[in-house]
């Protein structure tokens, strides 16, 4: 690494460290890799991600900041994935902070050698506005799993889900299955039988009834073996 690289890579980290760091870990977040994590109960998990962009020129850097919600029953629900989504941590929910926070268009904070040395204490002191304007209440709304899939089945448009204008059931079949186990996850099965099944209503493409059918399976395995524990517990 030259020294041109070595002194941006060193201000990035002073300004995640001061800006994003020091804000969120008096909220609970502790920091995993690069990302930094909260978990509510063993339930749902909120991550808060700076992402640098591969591509970088010389003299320059960039990154931006996504907000993750997590529902750990998808490692139940698809456990040849665990080692996968436990690295990565997957997301169940994911916006761009941008995306919270109401800016036109794709937000990226940008580093060139030749900056101010009041440009990094700039961009610190607007990540931890952001932080709490718009990060923490966005990720507070999600408590429980059983609020991740009701903001995930509702129809209005929201960050973090899609929306479709021009045809009756207007909400995405990923977001749909992704509150399917998200109500699994709160014990709400008939809830998640109907996100399963309107999923299966929307558009007709090969690869989504097969995503559909195959989460439908086992979501309905996972729900007979509870029902057998249950009631063998209860005798």
């Amino acid at each position: 690494m030259n020294s041109e690289r070595k002194a941006l890579q060193l201000r990035y980290q002073r300004i995640r460290n001061l800006g994003l760091s020091e804000p969120l870990r008096k909220t609970g977040f502790g920091r995993r890799g690069g990302r930094f994590v909260r978990w509510i109960g063993d339930d749902l998990c909120h991550v808060v991600w700076p992402y640098r962009g591969k591509v970088t020129l010389p003299g320059q850097s960039s990154f931006t900041v996504d907000c993750h919600v997590f529902v750990a029953a998808t490692w139940k629900v698809y456990p040849e994935y665990v080692l996968s989504v436990q690295r990565q941590l997957g997301h169940t929910i994911k916006v761009r902070v941008s995306q919270i926070c109401d800016d036109r268009g794709d937000k990226w904070w940008d580093l060139r050698s030749d900056d101010s040395p009041a440009r990094d204490d700039e961009i610190i002191a607007d990540l931890r506005e952001r932080v709490h304007r718009c990060v923490l209440p966005w990720l507070g709304q999600f408590r429980s799993v059983r609020d991740i899939g009701d903001y995930l089945a509702a129809p209005e448009r929201g960050p973090g889900r899609a929306r479709f204008g021009y045809r009756e059931i207007v909400q995405c079949p990923s977001d749909l299955r992704s509150a399917a186990i998200a109500y699994f996850a709160a014990g709400e099965f008939g809830l998640a039988r109907q996100m399963v099944e309107l999923a299966e209503r929307t558009v007709n493409i090969p690869v989504s009834a097969e995503m559909n059918a195959d989460l439908r399976a086992r979501l309905e395995k996972l729900i007979a073996e509870k029902a057998g524990s249950a009631s063998g517990s209860s005798t």
